[in-house]
């Protein structure tokens, strides 16, 4: 695994409860795919499941470097990676969307394996 190019720090109290919100849309998806978006000082959370509906959060970023991204991951597996980190503060790093993204914190680290989105946006609206 190579150098994080995009790197994003974001405060745990804001991003818990958007994470949470998006999953709870996709409890019942057959494709629980989150589209993380990070630019404009933004991280974005969508996701869209047939029957419930689309959801679409964003909190502020703390810290951006290396340009924008955008990665899909499992919606339940990012709230718990997480949920579990100890730190007030996540920093969160891309290589590129199919690539691990590495979540790092003052003593934890963390992986979360994305999911290849659809040229066309995937459901995660």
């Amino acid at each position: 695994m190579g150098e994080s190019k995009i790197k994003i720090t974001v405060d745990k109290e804001q991003l818990i409860p958007a994470a949470r919100r998006v999953a709870a849309v996709l409890k019942r998806s057959n494709e629980p795919v989150v589209r993380l978006e990070a630019n404009d000082n933004k991280l974005k959370l969508r996701a869209a499941s047939d029957g419930v509906g689309k959801i679409k959060e964003e909190i502020p970023l703390e810290s951006h470097t290396g340009g924008e991204i955008v990665v899909g991951v499992n919606g339940q597996y990012l709230l718990n990676t997480i949920t579990g980190h100890p730190d007030p503060k996540i920093t969160i790093g891309f290589i590129d969307p199919l690539n691990p993204i590495v979540t790092k914190g003052t003593n934890h680290i963390a992986i979360v394996l994305p999911i290849r989105l659809q040229d066309n946006g995937d459901k995660a609206a």
